[in-house]
Parts: structure tokens; sequence; C-alpha cells
């Protein structure tokens, strides 16, 4: 049997057909648009070149440094707040771009490392002050994302064995209390245990707190030559911590400067009176 059918039936059988395919068009047509995964920046990250500096034997110069190079790989600005040394003898610098940065050990330092900004920790040891043998000494850098009080720590290391030498400073680094009397007068020994002798031109102080004054040589019982250098500290030190460096000039060419850091502590701050508000009683 054929079944025959009308165009004007052909046409509805169609359209009807169509009805589900033009609906989801239009569905998807007036959905709203999708929007793209918002991506987190990365954290910011201070990396150094080396974290271990091993000089290895030195030689008994006036000097020996180590250079630790850093970039900000992150896409946000890394501030370093703090750099701590595990000896007063270190003297660390920051060095950003044309700028040079001398922390304090615990004293904040809040210096801003923008991303892709790159700069180095110059680490500084006098010889003279240290003992023979091997050393190491620490640095630790603490640092924190620009919009976080979270802290990171990086330690870095500085390895050397310093020989049998003809020079020495004591002692290596000094720190001085003034609690309110008077800081006595200290010394500090220059030992010159070769054949030829250097000497001593000149003395000088970062601070006006310190006053300087070279001794005549003497000879010890082993025939080394000693210099004394008599420090006085003035008895109006302000208070707080006042971080300086004594500065000792010779005319040998190895030892052009010897170093003393120093420290001085002045008195604390007498306790202000708390006001209340309210009048004094009368009596």
């Amino acid at each position: 049997m054929t079944v025959r059918y009308s165009r004007a039936k052909m046409k509805l059988a169609l359209a009807t057909a169509l009805i589900p395919l033009v609906c989801s068009i239009a569905a998807h047509a007036s959905a709203p648009l999708a929007r793209p995964f918002a991506v987190n920046p990365s954290p910011a990250s201070l990396a150094f070149t080396q974290y271990l500096v091993d000089k290895g034997l030195v030689d008994p110069t006036a000097e020996e440094n180590a250079r630790y190079g850093f970039v900000n790989r992150g896409n946000t600005p890394v501030i370093m707040t703090k750099i701590s040394v595990s000896c007063g003898c270190l003297k660390p610098e920051v060095i950003v771009g044309d700028q040079r940065f001398r922390p304090n050990d615990q004293d904040e330092l809040l210096l801003p490392i923008p991303p892709g900004e790159q700069g180095m920790i110059l680490l500084r040891v006098q010889m003279a002050n240290q003992e023979p043998g091997a050393h190491e000494y620490t640095l630790t850098v603490e640092t924190r994302p620009a919009r976080s009080k979270e802290s990171q720590s990086t330690d870095l290391a500085f390895q050397l064995r310093v020989p049998d030498r003809g020079v020495t400073v004591r002692p290596a680094s000094m720190v001085l209390y003034h609690n309110g009397g008077r800081i006595e007068e200290q010394s500090i020994t220059v030992t010159d245990m070769r054949p030829d002798h250097f000497r001593v031109e000149g003395v000088s102080c970062d601070s006006d707190l310190v006053q300087l004054r070279i001794e005549d040589a003497v000879a010890d019982e082993n025939g080394f030559r000693r210099i004394p250098i008599k420090l006085a500290v003035s008895d109006h030190v302000p208070p707080g911590k006042n971080v300086t460096v004594v500065r000792i000039f010779t005319d040998d060419p190895e030892y052009p400067e010897l170093r003393v850091p120093l420290w001085i502590y002045g008195p604390k701050q007498p306790n202000a009176q708390i006001s209340t508000g309210e009048a004094p009683a009368k009596h």
C-alpha cells in the first residue's frame, strides 16, 4: 500500500522537527558568556645566585669578602625587613642599583625590591680580627611580600680558613654600656709578629662620642711589637644603641686599614610620668 502525503503536511512535519534545534540555538545565544578564571599572581620570591661562599685557605690580608647576588623573580614587590649576622665582625652591605644600605643587626631595614629588580649583598670580614683556623659565618635575610605580614628567612653562609698570620687586633669588636655612670677607658691592641713591623699612622672613629689616642709601641715577651690604642667614651651618651667603627691606619700596603666595630649602649630613658587627668591632691 502506498501512502501519499500532501505538500502542506510535509511542510508541517519539517517545521515540527526543526523546533528543538531552533530552541537550542536560541537558548545558547541568550545564555551569559562564561568568564575566564582569575589566575592568582605567583607569590613574591627573592632568589639568590649562591647561598654558600667557601674561600678555602685565604691570605692573611686586611679583608675578605663574599658577594650574594639576588633577584625578585615574583610579580609583586618584596620587602627586605632585616639582616642578622652571626658575628659582630661582619659588615653586610646591600646594593640595589646605585643605592647602598648598611643595615645594623637587629634594626628594621624595610627595603623594597620591585619585581625583576636585581641586587647584591656584600659581606666583609677583617682577617686581622680572626683567630687562625676554620671559620663559618652566617647571615640571615628576612623578607616578606609587600602586601603580607608573613615573613620568610634565608640563610647565607661564608666559610674560610685563616692561616697563621703576623698581624692581630684585639678585641675584634667591642660592646660598651653606659648606665648613667662613666665608661672606663678601654684599650685596643694591634700586634705585629712579622720581622718587618708596620707603623700605625693614625686612628679615627665615625662617632663624636669616642676619643682615641695611640700609645708608644712596646715589645712583648716574644719580641712581637704591640701598639696600644686607648679609647675614651663621652659621659654624654644618648639613649639607645649607637653603632660606630674604630679605624686604624698603617703604612703597610697589605694592612692599610684595620677596623674594630663598636656598639655603645646609652642609658635607658627614665619612665615618663603618666598623667591621669586628675589634679594633684592638696596637702
